[in-house]
């Protein structure tokens, strides 16, 4: 059976500005997550940017924080690929959001 692939864009407030972009590829027949990604997105009017990635590629979870003068890749807590691990960081943009994108301001001046 075929991965199946699944996206989703919330808005984070009650504006267009900011958004959580999130996309899961599921195996159906183990029933379980193969490979996710979880983006926070800041529109400045001329370009969206991502504050911070959550992302699965290479088969483990880490992060990449935008918000840091120079990016580099973090493993999180050596957590493998799981639902578990897709809330986890989906909760955290959603708990966080303001704080990164302040970062994020503060830092790399638009």
């Amino acid at each position: 059976m075929a991965i199946e692939h699944f996206e989703k864009r919330n808005k984070l407030d009650s504006s267009l500005v900011d958004l959580m972009l999130t996309t899961a590829d599921f195996d159906p027949e183990k029933k379980e997550i193969v490979s996710f990604c979880v983006v926070q997105l800041f529109s400045d009017g001329a370009f969206t940017r991502q504050i911070i990635k959550y992302d699965s590629a290479h088969g483990n979870c880490h992060v990449h924080r935008y918000y840091r003068a120079s990016d580099s890749k973090e493993l999180i807590f050596n957590k493998g690929v799981s639902a578990e691990t897709f809330r986890w960081c989906r909760n955290d943009v959603m708990e966080n959001w303001r704080k990164y994108k302040t970062w994020f301001i503060e830092r790399r001046p638009l």
